[in-house]
């Protein structure tokens, strides 16, 4: 069997106008290679002290749970990490799975999936995982429990590392539910660090403080190391 075979060149036009039509009505998360800034213009900073770490810890692969665009599993292929996104957006998940010069990230993949706790438990030891801007959605869609029983099985699942960001306790925007109010009004420095102490940390730093999704706010990037 030729696994090289390609497409036809109808298809591939097709393909190739299904991504323009995406990347040109999205609301770009990240800063993804496709002409757009995104509208998380922090993504950059994150990317400069996340690739420290991941270079000082001589991460081999990692998964990043809400990859969006892709830029941190691309950031990771540049690093020679196998890296492994997740992402539940049908729209971002093509965008990160669609790459003109694809030849250069040889060492990533996308799944399209919801995040679950029954999805973690089945997945692999890994060395590091990315989970930015995921678990207050969990917490307003699932509630705390689950939110925090999937937050503890990611990090059991991790050998060396944790790169975290949600949410804070004060932030506010007028598109959310009362549910996100209602389970982030414990979400603070003290009870993360807690949460992660327990389960066993051995070191909890936060990397940056960077401006949330919504204008005002800003959100600790903490690196949770075991």
């Amino acid at each position: 069997m030729n696994y090289k075979k390609k497409i036809p060149n109808l298809s591939r036009i097709f393909n190739q106008l299904s991504h323009k039509i995406i990347i040109n009505n999205l609301d770009f998360y990240q800063n993804s290679g496709c002409n757009n800034n995104g509208s998380r213009k922090e993504t950059d900073v994150r990317v400069k002290v996340i690739k420290k770490k991941l270079i000082s810890d001589n991460i081999k692969n990692l998964i990043d749970l809400g990859s969006a665009e892709g830029k941190f599993l691309k950031l990771a292929s540049s690093l020679g990490i196998f890296a492994l996104g997740v992402e539940a957006d049908e729209r971002r998940y093509l965008v990160s799975n669609y790459n003109k010069n694809f030849e250069d990230y040889k060492n990533f993949g996308v799944i399209f999936n919801e995040l679950s706790l029954k999805f973690l438990k089945n997945i692999p030891q890994i060395d590091s995982a990315i989970y930015l801007s995921v678990h207050h959605h969990i917490l307003a869609s699932s509630g705390i429990k689950i939110g925090n029983q999937i937050l503890k099985e990611l990090f059991k699942k991790v050998k060396k590392s944790l790169f975290f960001e949600t949410a804070m306790h004060d932030e506010f925007s007028d598109k959310w539910s009362l549910n996100y109010k209602k389970n982030l009004k414990n979400m603070n420095d003290a009870s993360i660090k807690k949460f992660f102490k327990v389960l066993g940390a051995k070191k909890i730093q936060i990397l940056a403080n960077t401006k949330a999704y919504n204008e005002g706010y800003i959100r600790p990037l903490y690196y949770i190391k075991k």
